[in-house]
């Protein structure tokens, strides 16, 4: 998982909005990247976008609510302009495309190595919900980790709760008013 610093140091290296609206998109909610790629005009209603969620180990797939806080939600409408879906220069993201970008970047940043990726996005996003105080039984949940052991089995959430818990615990703005917005996004060339 990254540090805030670790982070800010890799939105430097940014070169194109894209690349900032991947880098804040994953660390500030906790999508993996196929469910980050999902996000379509159609299911995106500014904060909050409901996503399809990729079947793993610890869930059964379908979908899910993900919550998106306004840094995020700023770079994924910029990102989709006026079209349907996010796009990475004139490429529609994707989860493959998504993750080739992230290599590029944490390479640039001197940060990657085998094994370290899109998904070390959502380690940060949960050492920092877990840091800041939040419930476990909520990070499953804002997480998509459905499990079958009992504790989840009695946890019953509403969407109202889940985003509630996010918002309060989850990571906040990375530039945290060191820098306004529009000075600290580099031109695309």
């Amino acid at each position: 998982s990254w540090t805030q610093d670790q982070l800010r140091h890799i939105l430097s290296v940014c070169r194109h909005q894209w690349e900032r609206c991947i880098v804040i998109g994953l660390a500030q909610t906790g999508a993996r990247r196929e469910e980050f790629a999902s996000i379509r005009r159609d299911n995106f209603h500014g904060n909050w976008a409901m996503i399809k969620s990729k079947a793993t180990s610890v869930n059964a797939g379908g979908q899910r609510m993900l919550y998106i806080p306004r840094e995020a939600e700023v770079e994924i409408t910029m990102c989709m302009g006026g079209r349907e879906q996010m796009y990475q220069a004139r490429a529609p993201m994707t989860a493959d495309n998504l993750k080739d970008a992230v290599k590029v970047i944490l390479s640039r940043a001197g940060l990657w190595k085998k094994g370290v990726g899109c998904h070390s996005f959502r380690h940060s996003y949960s050492a920092e919900f877990k840091s800041n105080g939040g419930d476990s039984l909520f990070l499953d949940v804002i997480l998509g980790h459905f499990k079958g052991d009992m504790s989840h089995h009695y946890f019953h959430a509403v969407d109202a709760q889940v985003m509630a818990q996010a918002i309060k615990y989850g990571p906040k703005a990375f530039l945290q008013g060191e820098l306004p917005l529009e000075v600290s996004r580099p031109v695309a060339v």
